[in-house]
């Protein structure tokens, strides 16, 4: 559509106070922002580059694995519950609500992943083994079902943005020890689970939208305080090279386009979306899914 309209802008920051991390803002009231919004009537629509959604090479197909378990905040729990209808492989657990860090890491995350994991490989083994079980009793044979024996690998969904960065007074003010802890518990993953069993994604996380939370009062909580695109973006980055220093982990993003996507985001809040922007972003990642 070339046709005009209203054109929005919104300033969050400026002279990059959207950049500082912990605890540079400590002392102040508030986070800086300004919080400046701008709109114009405009006869045609402005350019606009084309957003591709992002891919990988091999690409993604969450479709193949028995069960996919997604660990995550409540932003991974909203891709879960949007999607579980759609894709009945997925399974979800809620992280422990904290940042990740050296001393929560091997304490609270690394546990309780590896045991939600292991348990859904045993629970789907048993699964596997009385439906062998009950095909013997029938006079059948393994042949009869070649789908179901196929599917034998898990995948696990991983990752921890938003409470590193609005949460981060144990994460280092460039998030040193965070992506510390994140290496570690990538590493101790990798290790633990061959790679002939269980596939890891990272979760990349949502942009974090303080426009959209613009609301009395919002200036004073200190979570909003380094709640900024800066931010998401630096830690994004960070994230990547240490992901590309373990190997092995293929990336799930999100970022982007959920950068783009303000207007689905749920009214009054600035880090999550709407459950149809949740599904749309899933789907990239079930290419073959009906």
């Amino acid at each position: 559509n070339t046709g005009g309209g209203i054109l929005k802008l919104y300033l969050d920051y400026t002279c990059h106070l959207g950049t500082l991390g912990h605890p540079l803002k400590q002392s102040w009231a508030t986070g800086g922002a300004v919080m400046t919004n701008y709109q114009l009537n405009v006869p045609r629509a402005p350019p606009v580059k084309t957003f591709v959604p992002p891919s990988s090479n091999p690409v993604v197909d969450l479709g193949i694995y028995q069960k996919v378990v997604m660990f995550g905040d409540s932003n991974v729990h909203g891709l879960y519950t949007s999607n579980h209808h759609l894709y009945p492989n997925l399974k979800f657990i809620r992280k422990p609500d904290s940042p990740v860090h050296p001393k929560s890491m091997p304490r609270l995350f690394l546990p309780k992943i590896s045991w939600f994991l292991n348990l859904t490989i045993q629970e789907e083994e048993e699964k596997e083994q009385q439906q062998r079980e009950q095909e013997q009793d029938a006079n059948t044979t393994a042949a009869t079902a070649p789908a179901r024996l196929n599917k034998r690998k898990y995948a696990l969904i991983i990752g921890s943005h938003c409470w590193d960065i609005v949460f981060p007074n144990k994460g280092g003010r460039n998030f040193e020890q965070h992506l510390q802890a994140v290496q570690e518990m990538l590493t101790a993953l990798r290790a633990t689970f061959s790679r002939d069993q269980v596939d890891i994604y990272w979760h990349s996380g949502f942009a974090l939208q303080l426009h959209v939370a613009n609301q009395p009062g919002w200036e004073q909580r200190d979570p909003l305080k380094y709640m900024s695109w800066n931010r998401s973006l630096d830690l994004w980055q960070r994230q990547e090279k240490v992901l590309n220093s373990v190997g092995g982990i293929t990336r799930l993003d999100f970022l982007h386009a959920t950068y783009l996507s303000a207007d689905y985001y749920i009214s009054n809040d600035a880090r999550h979306v709407r459950p149809e922007l949740n599904r749309h972003m899933l789907q990239w990642y079930y290419p073959n899914a009906k």
